[in-house]
């Protein structure tokens, strides 16, 4: 009878200790929805990551807080800032390349100009898509009234509930609203912005790798990321059966004409550095609070 409780109480401790382990080895991510959602969804039958889906920046802003999560997808923007006060997430990489559009069904707007003296909705106050609207709109002498809303859902919804209400929108709900609306206007933001700053692309989302990850498990989340950009480029029906696993409700001709514009690339950041200084240079002439005041240092970047 001692020798099968013994039994069991080995099995018991052995179970346990296998499933510690297998816990220590698993990544926490927290995501964002949308585009970034998108670039890693081939990460979601690994059982390494452990992915938390959220909406709109303040999650991601506890996330930082916390440092609950090994792994965040975070705006760009919102990392540098946080970075300040939590130095120990450092940008792995980039992942996302801005893709910012003002759209309305209202006949009088067809182009910038047009939307002077008027109200825009903008998602993410302070974020990357409401800098760079912001540049353009100051640079051209373009006065609006400015009114924000948490996430890009949010302002979908805005404009799904008044086609004529001028909102900021980036893929892959402008795919989606392209696809819905045939008369809906599109003024491309980025184009007026590479034109005006000289600055041919925007790092929009950033990739924050907490310090506490050893450099074996850093370097096969970039390789796992990298395969996993690929394969949502090579195998679309595959790629689309994943993102259907976390939104039912997305459309096969939807997420095509998102990808056309090849916004989801994966650059490692200390090889991109010069691009991403050159962005929050122009950010520091354009309004330096934003990043805190000064460009971050070497050591923001995973080495």
């Amino acid at each position: 009878m001692l020798s099968r409780k013994f039994v069991l109480m080995l099995l018991i401790c052995v179970s346990l200790l296998i499933s510690a382990c297998q816990k220590k080895d698993q990544i926490q991510m927290i995501v964002p929805y949308g585009s970034t959602h998108i670039s890693q969804v081939h990460l979601m039958d690994n059982d390494i990551y452990q992915r938390d889906l959220v909406l709109g920046p303040d999650p991601l802003i506890a996330a930082f807080g916390s440092e609950d999560y090994d792994v965040i997808f975070a705006p760009l923007i919102l990392g540098v800032k946080m970075y300040q006060s939590k130095p120990n997430y450092k940008l792995l990489a980039t992942i996302i390349e801005s893709t910012f559009y003002l759209v309305t069904c209202n006949d009088r707007v067809s182009e910038l100009e047009d939307i002077k003296h008027q109200e825009i909705i903008i998602f993410g106050k302070g974020q990357t898509g409401d800098i760079i609207t912001s540049y353009v709109l100051e640079s051209l002498d373009i006065e609006v009234s400015k009114t924000y809303v948490d996430s890009l859902s949010d302002a979908a919804i805005s404009f799904i509930r008044n086609e004529e209400k001028i909102v900021l929108v980036s893929e892959p709900i402008y795919a989606k609203l392209a696809l819905l609306y045939d008369d809906i206007k599109t003024i491309d933001i980025m184009s007026y912005y590479r034109t005006i700053s000289g600055i041919d692309t925007v790092p929009q989302a950033g990739v924050f790798v907490h310090e506490r990850l050893s450099h074996e498990q850093v370097k096969k989340l970039f390789n796992d990321l990298n395969d996993a950009v690929d394969l949502l480029y090579d195998d679309i029906d595959l790629s689309l059966r994943n993102i259907k696993k976390d939104d039912p409700n997305m459309d096969e001709s939807i997420f095509i004409k998102s990808l056309e514009s090849n916004y989801i690339s994966l650059y490692e950041a200390n090889i991109n550095k010069s691009n991403i200084e050159k962005y929050l240079e122009n950010i520091l002439l354009f309004n330096p609070n934003i990043i805190g005041g000064s460009i971050p240092p070497d050591t923001f970047y995973w080495k």
